[in-house]
């Protein structure tokens, strides 16, 4: 039993199998025999044993923690604690048949291999939906990434059951854990909330963009550029009135890579920044580019997602590096990416801050300088002067969609900080502690002068920043142009065909949902008729035909978006089940036309580029 459970494991799951070679036993433990033969363990706590299991009947017990799981909607369960392992495997006999996914975390790398003496967990650990962290030393961060990288960060419907006894002999892990789920449920909610309200707009922007994405470099290209060279990351946060005129002083001498909101804010104290960061493709962004002079920008490098407006992408009078990045139009991301080149990934926690962070990371810069990060309300306002944000603390509170926290400042003093700053201050406190783990020796100073405390940065003021780090000009922005400059394009003309196969499928999809509305038109007029089955019959196939070309719905996703969660459900009401067919196929036919259009003139670009 042991060797075939430990076969399939090292195969399936290696890093989980080298965690069951640790010698550290992180708890004491035996196993015994329940009352009714099975086993069950206990482990010990200060001088007591605490039953991991039942003593009775382990597997009746397992059924009852599995029962009390709500499966209304779920697509992935995530279950803390694995024991001897029965409450997991009922689960699984219960879910295998369904396409529901299974976390397990377990933080008892050898009680863990205990279990594996006692039940045949071959049929658990092969399964595609089956997904197992196993650590002696639980990290928030790995945890996180174990679930981000295996769901889909926007819909996802996550459920959480626990081992009952995990709580009494792991307290410390649980509390870790516990944070960890609290942390990607924030995210969740806020992706769910950005899709669902510019979703639409950020893949519309995409499609526009797909020629220029295809040949234009992406943020893989700057790889090590800056290396071990001065980066100042510029955001809009109040205190940057305090310290901005020294921005001047850095010129040449460090990287100024500066946020959309606070351009026009450098500019007009006649700060040009070598970089400036987009990441949100929605129209409040666009006044950050009016009005600008293009041509103080010659040589000031746009860093963008590839969903940002496209017209300001193609006006922008300096190089223009794109920086995909996840969630909308992800797979239209990687299709063009296989016909020309990688373009690299920056994870965000949804800040254009995080962008400009994760960019300084990618160019190797050290050290990494925050200047106006305050993430929270300094001096009790929102924004630096200037900004069309900035709010009184007053004027802040009167949006009660929000919640408001007080955290500590960069002095140990209480500050306001409004819900959206706490999770971006999170996810740098998050990052800058995995980079660190990780061995990431590069030094992360905040040199904002006030706001929150960003955990693992050293506090310092601009003057001492650029006293220190900011004294020789070293043309440090020249490399990242010259970087940029000789890049070659790379795109494989195959994709002209592949264009051409797409636009077919999506004319498809289209006529096959006009079909679907004329059947249910033909289905509620003959409702007591014997053709009802035909009928029936043939809205089936016609569904099967419009999945089997589901992959070309990632070009009109959001049109759907409204509709995705209820389509997942069953509901028993055939006529309930009718209605959301006509708002699904109405829905297709408009996404059809909307892309279609979009595709043709990309089509046409690239055929006559390739003509030359």
């Amino acid at each position: 039993m042991l060797e075939k459970n430990l076969e399939i494991l090292k195969e399936r799951y290696p890093e989980s199998f080298q965690a069951l070679s640790e010698n550290t036993q992180k708890v004491n433990f035996n196993i015994i025999d329940a009352k009714n033969g099975d086993k069950t363990a206990e482990v010990q706590v200060g001088d007591s044993f605490i039953l991991v299991h039942s003593k009775y009947d382990p597997k009746r017990e397992a059924e009852r923690i599995v029962e009390e799981i709500n499966l209304n909607g779920v697509s992935s369960i995530i279950v803390l604690g694995f024991g001897l392992g029965y409450h997991v495997v009922n689960l699984f006999q219960k879910l295998k048949d369904k396409d529901i996914k299974i976390f397990v975390v377990a933080t008892t790398p050898l009680l863990f291999k205990e279990a594996l003496k006692y039940q045949d967990f071959t049929e658990l650990f092969s399964s595609d939906n089956f997904y197992l962290l196993l650590s002696n030393k639980i990290n928030s961060n790995e945890l996180i990434a174990f679930i981000e990288d295996n769901v889909d960060m926007v819909f996802e419907n996550i459920a959480v059951s626990f081992l009952p006894s995990l709580v009494k002999y792991a307290k410390e892990d649980y509390g870790i854990i516990m944070e960890s789920l609290k942390y990607i449920y924030k995210i969740l909610g806020a992706n769910k909330y950005t899709v669902t309200n510019r979703g639409g707009e950020w893949e519309s922007n995409l499609l526009q963009n797909l020629y220029l994405f295809l040949t234009k470099p992406g943020i893989n290209v700057l790889h090590g550029t800056s290396q071990d060279k001065p980066a100042i990351l510029v955001a809009a946060g109040p205190s940057l009135d305090k310290n901005i005129d020294l921005l001047k002083e850095v010129k040449g001498k460090a990287l100024i890579i500066a946020a959309d909101a606070v351009l026009k804010k450098l500019l007009k104290h006649d700060i040009v920044p070598d970089i400036v960061t987009v990441i949100d493709g929605y129209k409040h962004i666009l006044k950050y580019f009016e009005g600008l002079d293009y041509n103080r920008l010659n040589d000031v490098v746009l860093v963008t997602s590839p969903q940002f407006y496209g017209h300001v992408i193609e006006e922008w009078p300096g190089p223009v590096v794109f920086s995909p990045g996840y969630g909308v139009g992800e797979e239209i991301i990687g299709w063009v990416e296989s016909f020309s080149d990688y373009k690299g990934r920056i994870p965000t926690g949804g800040s254009v801050a995080h962008l400009s962070f994760g960019l300084a990371c990618i160019l190797k810069a050290d050290p990494i300088v925050f200047v106006g990060q305050d993430l929270a309300l300094t001096g009790g306002v929102t924004h630096a002067s200037g900004s069309d944000y900035r709010k009184s603390l007053k004027e802040q509170f009167k949006d009660t969609n929000r919640k408001y926290y007080k955290i500590k400042d960069i002095n140990g003093e209480d500050v306001w900080t409004r819900d959206d700053f706490y999770l971006f201050l999170e996810w740098f406190n998050k990052f800058i502690k995995d980079l660190k783990d990780n061995g990431n020796q590069t030094e992360f100073i905040d040199a904002t002068e006030g706001g929150a405390r960003i955990e693992g940065t050293e506090i310092m003021t601009l003057k001492e920043v650029i006293n220190l780090y900011c004294q020789e000009n070293n043309n440090i922005n020249k490399e990242v142009l010259n970087k940029i400059n000789s890049y070659q394009v790379k795109w494989n003309k195959d994709i002209i065909l592949e264009f051409e196969k797409v636009i077919e499928d999506v004319k498809e999809i289209e006529v096959l949902a006009r079909r679907g509305l004329q059947l249910i038109d033909q289905i509620l007029d003959n409702q007591f008729s014997e053709k009802i089955k035909e009928f029936n019959s043939q809205l089936t196939l016609i569904n099967n035909q419009i999945n089997k070309l589901g992959n070309n719905v990632m070009f009109f996703e959001s049109q759907i978006y409204d509709i995705y969660k209820d389509i997942r459900f069953e509901v028993e009401n055939n006529m309930e089940i009718l209605n959301r067919l006509v708002t699904f196929y109405n829905k297709l036919i408009e996404g059809s036309n909307n892309s279609l259009e979009i595709l043709n003139i990309h089509y046409k670009r690239l055929i006559d580029e390739g003509d030359k």
